[in-house]
């Protein structure tokens, strides 16, 4: 008899894992408490406007082999737009912009080539952050380096407080979601080591232009229906019951399960304490450390404006509440527009009217041309639970895939896959987690 799986959650990191299981010929059953898949990684309808909207721009690098083979796979990377090589444009006045663009050179040297042409640093900030840079082409990671923030790695390296805004800010939050002084300097190392100083193609950003849900999701729940795994969406899961250092039943809302061999937990780090009762919680370690995480905040203003704020398809704005601006689909004489907002923490307190205050004003200073009069609509998303905040100390205390119980597995952008919390994290984790169950069911 076929030795049987079950997955809890159905984001990347759960959908990953069932494909990677089901390439391998286990039966697999994944369990999604929403009406629909994809976790953090999904598109939405809005009566008044015929395309589907991201929850967020989410843009990948070429770095990220891991979601790349998983959508060869399941034959959706075609659907992706790449870049020929990094391009990024950063908003310098209301009629122009400035491009950190790299070279066709071999790498490091495709990105200094772009550092020494970026004019909104001047040569003092730019020498500044080449030579702190390049040591790190031939460093390896450590320990140590998860013992101090990025912010205290600025002032060793003399990175000046016009460089911090302009260049790194802006990168960090991006990636890490967060500022300087709040993330490891061990993950912005993991950044610069894997996304940029690898090679041009590593650098290159991927965009998702027909949305997430289409490009992603879909492809993937068809694939794994296809091949003979099953996905119940609307279960809820409300317990696991643990007996004899083995997950025995998966309690959900609607039905009791048993008969399975091995359980992969694919659920956000704050949802674990819910499964297990509180004695076990209590005994088991390996849970406990995951009570000490906090997730960081992003926030996403979608509006639609007549006209174009840009040419740019997207722009840096860096030193503003206004993190980033995407330019998306447009509809009968209205643009899509995305105000995004990474390490929002401190704007969960902000009512709606006040978010759109401040977006409001910034865009008014930065165009002045804008007329909020112009906007037909708005609509603000927030991810309270974004990305796990990869504080120093944080990689220490972060899981792997294997627990204290026997046939429980964990997957998750928050477990230990050597990467930030990120969607290729994300695959990644889904992969560890499969191969560890094949580990024990071969």
């Amino acid at each position: 008899m076929s030795k049987k799986v079950f997955i809890l959650g159905s984001g990347l990191s759960g959908l990953a894992a069932a494909v990677y299981l089901i390439k391998n010929k286990f039966p697999v059953t994944v369990l999604e408490k929403r009406p629909f898949s994809g976790g953090r990684t999904f598109s939405f309808q809005k009566e008044f406007w015929p395309f589907p909207i991201d929850n967020g721009p989410h843009v990948m690098l070429g770095c990220y082999t891991e979601l790349l083979d998983l959508l060869k796979v399941v034959h959706a990377k075609s659907l992706l737009a790449v870049q020929n090589r990094l391009t990024v444009p950063f908003y310098r006045n209301p009629d122009s912009s400035v491009n950190l663009q790299a070279a066709n050179l071999p790498a490091p040297f495709h990105l200094l080539h772009g550092l020494l042409r970026f004019s909104l640093l001047n040569w003092q900030q730019k020498t500044k952050i080449i030579l702190a840079i390049f040591p790190l082409v031939r460093a390896r990671e450590n320990r140590r380096m998860d013992q101090f923030s990025a912010g205290d790695w600025f002032r060793r390296t003399g990175q000046d407080e016009a460089a911090v805004r302009v260049f790194w800010q802006p990168l960090i939050l991006a990636t890490l979601n967060a500022a300087p002084a709040q993330v490891s300097f061990l993950q912005l190392f993991r950044v610069l080591k894997i996304g940029f100083l690898a090679g041009g193609k590593n650098s290159r950003m991927i965009f998702i232009p027909e949305g997430l849900t289409r490009t992603l999701i879909e492809p993937l729940k068809i694939w794994i229906e296809k091949n003979g795994g099953k996905i119940k969406l609307q279960e809820t899961v409300r317990k696991i019951i643990v007996r004899e250092n083995s997950v025995r039943e998966i309690i959900t809302g609607k039905s009791k399960y048993d008969g399975f061999d091995t359980v992969v937990c694919a659920l956000p780090f704050h949802s674990l304490s819910v499964l297990l009762d509180a004695s076990q919680w209590r005994q088991n370690s390996l849970f406990k450390s995951v009570q000490t995480f906090h997730a960081n905040v992003i926030m996403n203003f979608h509006f639609w404006y007549r006209g174009r704020l840009t040419d740019e398809k997207f722009l840096a704005i860096p030193g503003r509440v206004s993190q980033w601006l995407f330019m998306q689909k447009e509809n009968d004489g209205f643009i899509h527009h995305t105000i995004v907002v990474s390490g929002a923490n401190d704007l969960l307190s902000k009512s709606k009217k006040e978010m759109v205050e401040i977006v409001f004003a910034e865009l008014t200073g930065l165009f002045p041309g804008f007329r909020a009069g112009s906007v037909q609509k708005y609509y603000i998303t927030v991810e309270k639970n974004a990305t796990l905040a990869v504080y120093p100390g944080i990689e220490k205390k972060r899981p792997g895939a294997k627990t204290s119980i026997a046939n429980l597995f964990l997957a998750g952008d928050w477990t230990a896959t050597g990467l930030p919390a990120t969607m290729e994290s994300a695959v990644k984790s889904g992969r560890l987690a499969a191969e560890s169950v094949l580990e024990i069911l071969t």
